[in-house]
């Protein structure tokens, strides 16, 4: 028996649509809004990919910064966490970046690609900083509390056995 491979059919597609439909139902009606952003990214990639070599390829970058914010507020408002846009913003340059590495793809070009490759690491740097500070640091996630105990034992341990204990105690045997 030989496989064939088949594209997909117009009544293929209709049915991952209507699953994809129901299981957004599901998760209420407040929660598809985010969807409104989402989806005309994810348009705009799907131009990207499937248009014309250099025309279309430029729609990635506008195509991956519209997914990435619908992927963010998607998130956030699963989470309920909008405090996370004192660093969240952070991504934006991610986005940027993907968006500079996915046109790279399609024209070919090694040094969008390292552009695009530079924004991704540095933005992603930012926003691990940043994420420490605001949720650990100054705790305006739910747990704030519990971050700065964690805090507070990380730096009782680092007194106890790290190098600054070490120094107290030659000091101590010295006198």
């Amino acid at each position: 028996m030989t496989e064939t491979s088949q594209k997909p059919t117009g009544l293929g597609i209709a049915a991952v649509l209507l699953i994809a439909l129901g299981v957004l139902s599901l998760m209420g009606v407040g929660m598809l809004w985010p969807m409104f952003i989402l989806v005309p990214g994810l348009m705009m990639l799907g131009i990207a990919f499937a248009g014309g070599r250099a025309g279309a390829a430029a729609m990635s970058i506008p195509g991956m910064l519209v997914t990435g914010t619908g992927a963010l507020m998607f998130v956030q408002n699963l989470t309920g966490h909008w405090e996370s846009w004192a660093y969240a913003w952070t991504l934006y340059g991610v986005f940027l970046g993907m968006g500079f590495m996915l046109m790279a793809q399609r024209l070919g070009d090694p040094s969008l690609h390292r552009v695009g490759r530079g924004f991704v690491n540095i933005s992603l740097l930012v926003f691990a900083g940043l994420a420490f500070m605001f949720e650990i640091i100054f705790g305006i996630g739910r747990y704030g509390g519990m971050n700065a105990l964690l805090l507070i034992g990380l730096g009782l341990f680092l007194l106890t056995r790290g190098p600054v204990c070490n120094r107290i105690k030659a000091r101590i045997g010295e006198s």
